[in-house]
């Protein structure tokens, strides 16, 4: 019995023949898809390293700010304790030069001047005013000064004169004499104390030259701003003229 060898070519174009080959194709194309995404979503291996040089770079910082810490509470301790030893110094250096010292804690008291203190404060004072009466620029407004001048007259009471007045651009000098204590109380009532319609609306300061005596009157000094306030002595300029 003859045996016959078939010599015909695979048909592609059958379904069947195809399956195998696409089963490779999916399957390699799955291994792609699973390779790509590792390869992206692998881990750094340079993470671990640089947060764990972080995290002693850190400890390294707190190590540095509580040493820091330590040495700036052992400085305070040292001083506390040596603060008695240089209070007790002072203390001993006040006893020997008879000075009062002043104890630690201890709230600065502010001392009254005493009346001979004031007297000084105020003729420095005085002398300052007429200084700056003098320096000033002449009247402007003469017709407002003789005004002024009326009304000081008006409200003078008995027994009292106007001595002398003066009025600068900026400043008034007014000097006045009064039989007593009482009539010049009255003057300043009447012309600027609780009077209706005071005859100067500006600032003023008043002083009192000289008391009354037996024969003597008293003698009265004001000073009086136009459009301000009464020029201040500055601290330099009361040192200056300390005697």
């Amino acid at each position: 019995m003859e045996q016959r060898i078939s010599s015909r070519a695979p048909n592609f174009t059958d379904r069947r023949s195809l399956l195998p080959i696409w089963s490779i194709g999916l399957f390699a194309i799955g291994c792609g898809v699973l390779g790509w995404a590792w390869f992206w979503h692998r881990p750094a291996p340079e993470q671990a390293p640089a947060a764990q040089s972080d995290a002693t770079l850190e400890l390294v910082q707190l190590k540095a700010q509580t040493a820091a810490m330590r040495a700036e509470l052992e400085h305070l301790r040292a001083e506390l304790h040596a603060r008695p030893a240089e209070v007790a110094t002072v203390q001993e250096a006040a006893a020997r030069t008879g000075e009062p010292s002043v104890e630690p804690g201890s709230e600065q008291r502010i001392v009254d001047p005493t009346p001979e203190q004031e007297q000084r404060s105020e003729l420095r004072y005085r002398a300052f005013l007429d200084t700056k009466v003098l320096q000033d620029a002449p009247d402007e407004t003469p017709g407002e000064t003789q005004k002024f001048s009326a009304a000081l007259q008006r409200v003078l009471p008995a027994g009292s004169t106007l001595s002398d007045f003066v009025c600068r651009k900026s400043l008034c000098r007014v000097q006045t004499s009064h039989r007593d204590l009482a009539g010049y109380q009255a003057f300043q009532a009447a012309g600027f104390g609780s009077a209706a319609e005071p005859i100067w609306n500006g600032s003023t300061t008043f002083m009192i030259l000289h008391e009354p005596g037996a024969s003597e009157p008293l003698t009265a000094v004001m000073y009086l701003a136009r459009g301000g306030a009464l020029p201040e002595q500055l601290p330099e300029q009361l040192h200056a003229q300390a005697p």
